[in-house]
């Protein structure tokens, strides 16, 4: 896995432009500052801004022509942050966000980070430091959805748990079909239990979590945890 291989689409608009959130693999120290300058576009001229629409959008239209389809699907997870600016740009856009309890994510996070911060960086940060930056990352964007997701149209938006997407994800994919009224699921449904069937063997990690870092997350992340009902996962062992 690398940088220059096909990714979530913030990599390609970091080789374009000079406004991606992806930046922060090199330098991981300024997560929290990338964030509000290319997330929330914070002390962004309207040039600057105009310039990645338009290479966003010429990197849109490149990747339709190359898959010879007529509907762009993405799956970029600074975008949960951009919801104002992408409804500017296309105000009929459908959204899928997908939740999952927020320790899980932590956990999840905190491994792939570790792993794939080292042959990035080139800037030191430890491990702590890292901790602190996705706490304070996954407020902010999760504070900025619940924020701007009214925006959306009601029929645009599905919102769905990763938890039951694991469970039932036959009839998850045909429920977001169906609300945002999209066509062709019968004929892309065989696509779709191939791929299920072939993630089947597929087994999660087993995380530990320290008990100062579970409360420091209890208190800063309550806020989304509450409002989507979720509560100590069994699997994660406090240490």
């Amino acid at each position: 896995m690398g940088s220059s291989l096909p990714q979530e689409e913030e990599f390609a608009l970091g080789a374009k432009t000079p406004f991606s959130f992806y930046f922060f693999w090199m330098f991981p120290k300024k997560m929290i500052q990338f964030y509000d300058r290319y997330i929330r576009f914070v002390s962004v001229s309207n040039k600057e801004l105009d310039r990645w629409k338009a290479d966003y959008q010429l990197f849109i239209k490149k990747a339709i022509k190359n898959t010879r389809g007529d509907r762009y699907l993405s799956k970029n997870p600074p975008n949960t942050g951009r919801i104002n600016t992408l409804l500017a740009m296309f105000p009929d856009a459908k959204f899928i966000f997908i939740h999952r309890n927020p320790i899980e994510v932590f956990l999840s996070t905190q491994n792939f980070y570790r792993k794939m911060l080292p042959p990035l960086q080139l800037q030191g940060i430890n491990n702590d430091q890292i901790d602190s930056n996705i706490i304070a990352i996954y407020k902010k964007i999760m504070g900025d959805y619940l924020q701007d997701k009214e925006k959306i149209p009601a029929n645009n938006l599905v919102e769905i748990s990763y938890k039951e997407l694991e469970k039932s994800p036959q009839a998850v994919l045909q429920n977001i079909y169906t609300h945002l009224e999209l066509d062709n699921f019968e004929q892309a449904f065989p696509s779709f239990e191939h791929y299920i069937e072939k993630m089947k063997s597929y087994h999660k990690n087993k995380h530990c979590i320290g008990k100062d870092q579970l409360d420091t997350i209890l208190k800063e992340w309550r806020f989304f945890m509450d409002l989507y009902t979720y509560e100590m996962p069994k699997n994660v062992i406090v240490e």
